[in-house]
């Protein structure tokens, strides 16, 4: 099967959609770099994007339809970011902690 072609599940449905996965930016990677290369990923259309990110950036974090906010190798949280911050939770505890915060 090649990339892009339709794929039948183990529940024998048809699955014509595409998929993405995004790991965080390596240390190395200048942080302009690497939030190009996550906004590029974000503009694509017609595709699942998962990314997986240690950047805690608000502009970039509102574009996401949701967040999984991971705890003690658990999801500890899930929700759009204006969810998350109005729940004062542990995203929140994070974000705010960054200093990245302009509340």
């Amino acid at each position: 099967m090649r990339r892009g072609e339709a794929k039948e599940t183990r529940s024998g449905g048809n699955k014509n959609h595409k998929n993405g996965l995004s790991d965080g930016a390596k240390p190395g990677v200048k942080r302009r770099t690497a939030a190009e290369v996550t906004y590029s990923i974000l503009s694509l259309d017609d595709i699942t994007r998962i990314a997986v990110t240690h950047a805690l950036e608000e502009t970039l974090l509102r574009r996401f339809d949701g967040i999984l906010v991971m705890k003690d190798g658990k999801v500890g949280e899930f929700g759009t970011f204006d969810n998350l911050m109005k729940e004062k939770g542990y995203f929140y505890a994070l974000f705010t902690v960054t200093g990245t915060s302009r509340r």
